[in-house]
């Protein structure tokens, strides 16, 4: 587990972001448990073996979980963000990595 319940705040439009390192191909698994905005998403980036995955699912209001697939790479980022254009947001989040 990468991440296990952790809160975050943020300001309109902006995201909180982990960098994880991976050793074998798997999956990622995002889990919103709640949320305070309907503009809830989750982006996982990173770039190995000349493939650029840059992908984002919206998440809403949470007790979503969402899974990406994961090559093996040194440097994986994963975002949780919203895209509110007036007040903050807070978000539960875990992440867990299967391989």
């Amino acid at each position: 587990m990468w991440v296990n319940d952790e809160t975050l705040s943020q300001p309109a439009g902006s995201y909180s972001s982990f960098t994880f390192s991976t050793a074998y191909a798997g999956i990622a698994s995002v889990s919103v448990i709640s949320s305070t905005t309907d503009t809830t998403y989750v982006r996982v980036i990173y770039s190995v073996y000349a493939v650029n995955y840059d992908n984002q699912t919206n998440v809403y209001r949470g007790d979503i979980q969402v899974e990406f697939p994961l090559l093996p790479t040194p440097n994986v980022e994963i975002r949780i963000g919203n895209t509110n254009l007036v007040g903050n947001a807070t978000e539960t989040v875990t992440i867990t990595y299967y391989y």
